[in-house]
Order: structure tokens, then sequence, then C-alpha cells
């Protein structure tokens, strides 16, 4: 259950901060994706390798406490990919060129690409519906996507919509938010 809400000084969106304090900066949903596509079917294995306890590790993924940087940068290497790809913080602007929020996560959608070894982006754009350069464009995260995209491309890379959003979950901000004092 997440405790509160921080803001970072430059006043971006506020985080839901963990049991343990830190903000939550990670996608859990996007590391248990990862690993289990990397070929980690257990917690306990993943975890002793990354050189945490599996009930740290089951805290992290369902978003319970934050993780630490150093801890995200040992994850994202034991899965083989960027730290971004297990991240909701965004690399580049909020917002794409189009001046929509970016909702899409295009380092996991890029890396659970290749873990599925599609041949190819354009193979795969072409077995989502869409063309290489929009393709490219969504997982460089220059404009955001749509919903019905979002769905699709997270189909067709068998892995839940979250799995692949920047988007903090909706339960989680429901229960970081303050409650309201007794009347």
């Amino acid at each position: 259950m997440v405790s509160s809400m921080t803001q970072t000084q430059a006043g971006t969106p506020l985080r839901p901060t963990g049991r343990n304090g830190r903000p939550i900066r990670q996608n859990g949903t996007a590391i248990r994706s990862l690993r289990m596509k990397g070929g980690w079917r257990t917690q306990a294995a993943f975890a002793e390798a990354v050189g945490i306890s599996q009930q740290f590790l089951s805290a992290i993924e369902v978003e319970a406490d934050g993780a630490p940087d150093d801890l995200l940068e040992a994850i994202a290497a034991c899965l083989k990919v960027p730290v971004a790809a297990i991240s909701r913080d965004t690399a580049g602007p909020q917002a794409g060129r189009n001046g929509t929020p970016i909702l899409q996560n295009g380092p996991a959608i890029r890396a659970l690409r290749n873990m599925d070894n599609w041949e190819s982006q354009t193979a795969f754009a072409r077995a989502v519906g869409i063309s290489q350069p929009a393709m490219s464009v969504i997982e460089q995260e220059i404009n955001s996507t749509t919903d019905s995209l979002l769905e699709a491309i997270a189909r067709k890379l068998h892995v839940p919509v979250d799995a692949i959003s920047r988007d903090i979950p909706a339960a989680q901000e429901t229960a970081a938010e303050p409650a309201e004092p007794a009347a």
C-alpha cells in the first residue's frame, strides 16, 4: 500500500512513496514481465542474482516499496535492459512534439520486442498494424500513443499494458492521495 506522495524540486508530477519511504520510480509490472521473458521464472532466483531478498523483490514488483537508484541499476543490468525500461520516469520531455503527455515506455517496448525475437521493428509494427516510422516514434517517445494502440502493442508482446506504460496505476494514485481531515 502506498503511503504518501512526493514532488520533485522542478515541480514535476507527484510520485507515490512506498512503505519504506522511497519514491516509487520503478515500473514493477515491467520488471516482472522482463524477468519472466528473460527466463527468470522465480522471484527467489532473480532476487538472489540481484542481491536482495525475495520479499523485497516482491514488494518492488507490486510497487509497495520504492527501489533505490543503485538497485534499479542492478535489476536493469541483470535483465540486460536500460534502466529506462523499468522506470516510470521519462528521460526526455514529459510531453511529445504533439503536446500530449508521453504515456508509453519506449525502452520497455523495445526490450520486450527484442526478448520476443521479433526479426525487426518493421515486422513488429506491421503485426501491430502501424508503420515502422510510427513504431520508431513510439519507442523513442517522440510523441505519445493512444490507449488503444498501447493495448495492441501489449497484446502482441503478451504483457499487461502497465508493463509498457509510464502512467502511475490508478490504484496507486488513489492510495497515495492524502486523507480528508475528519469533520
